[in-house]
């Protein structure tokens, strides 16, 4: 089963690329097992969760980075861009102060 996430990240936000077409995508205080899900997967980054995805693709591999955060361990996504990456509306949690989706299946 191949899961996706969606992510509000403002533009270029702790965005980087490593080679066209690949991006890392962080810091994300995701738990590693839900980072494990997603490699393979897909990952969405919205400025709003009301705003189509403006950047995303497949996930090709995830590291757990220390961060001067509360929570200091962060994950970063390294990920495959593609046309299919752009344009997605948000799914997955909807609340307000939701950041992130959690995991979404088809």
């Amino acid at each position: 089963m191949m899961f996706e996430a969606h992510f509000i990240s403002k533009i270029d936000e702790n965005m980087s690329i490593l080679e066209w077409p690949v991006y890392e995508s962080g810091f994300w205080n995701v738990k590693p097992e839900d980072a494990e899900q997603l490699e393979g997967g897909r990952v969405y980054f919205h400025r709003k969760k009301r705003d189509a995805s403006y950047i995303g693709g497949k996930v090709l591999d995830w590291r757990i980075e220390n961060t001067d955060s509360p929570r200091s361990e962060r994950v970063v996504f390294t990920f495959e861009a593609d046309s299919q990456g752009s344009g997605q509306q948000w799914r997955g949690r909807d609340h307000s102060m939701a950041w992130w989706s959690g995991l979404v299946t088809d």
